[in-house]
Formats: C-alpha cells, structure tokens, sequence
C-alpha cells in the first residue's frame, strides 16, 4: 500500500484487487496501514462510523476518503478564489476580476504574485 500513497486511484485499485485479504485484517492492522499511508485520521473516523470486522468495507472507506478530499478541495478552492477577487475590489482592480472568472493561468499568476 505505501508504493501507492501519492496515487489514490491505484490505491483503491490495490485495495479492491486484495478486498479479500484486507479484509481478515483486525482493526489495529487497518490502523498501521492508514498511518503508514498518511491517513489514519480521516479513516478512523470513518472506521468508527462503520461495522469493523467482516462487514468493514476498505474499498469503501477509501472512496468516502476521495470524496472527503475533493469535497476540501473544492471549499478551498473556492475560498481561495473569493479571496483574490476581494483583494481586487479592494484595489479597484474590477477589470481583472472578469479575467480571474475565465482566466486559469491569470489566476495562479495573481495567487502567487498575492501569497493565495
């Protein structure tokens, strides 16, 4: 599992290909897995969320783990975004902020340029 830490598809392909076996795995195995892959926090929440054992799902959890972090992600991103657009306001840069709207390489410029 560490091999694809950074790869979370081929984390959840390596999970269900191996379902079976992960699966005889008790609830302190699943928890050395999790910190040796950097996630042990957001999956004991769902762990205890969920029936271990048998009835204990990993491919699931892994899902619900993406979905967690897309959902992040996009609230950061948006965050970020509303920021830029406020400190042009402030500015009184409103020619830019249509720009920023359809412009993704505009938009990373000016949140680096900002520290965003």
């Amino acid at each position: 599992m560490l091999k694809y830490n950074t790869d979370k598809q081929a984390l959840y392909n390596f999970v269900r290909e191996r379902q079976e076996e992960l699966r005889s795995l008790d609830q302190t195995d699943l928890m050395a897995l999790f910190s040796l892959i950097g996630e042990q926090k957001r999956l004991q929440k769902i762990m205890e969320q969920t029936e271990c054992g048998e009835g204990f799902n990993l491919c699931k959890a892994i899902d619900d783990l993406i979905a967690d972090g897309v959902r992040q992600g996009n609230d950061e991103g948006e965050e970020r975004l509303s920021s830029l657009i406020s400190l042009l306001i402030k500015m009184q840069r409103i020619d830019l902020v249509e720009q920023v709207a359809c412009n993704r390489e505009l938009r990373r410029k000016l949140y680096k340029k900002y520290n965003l």
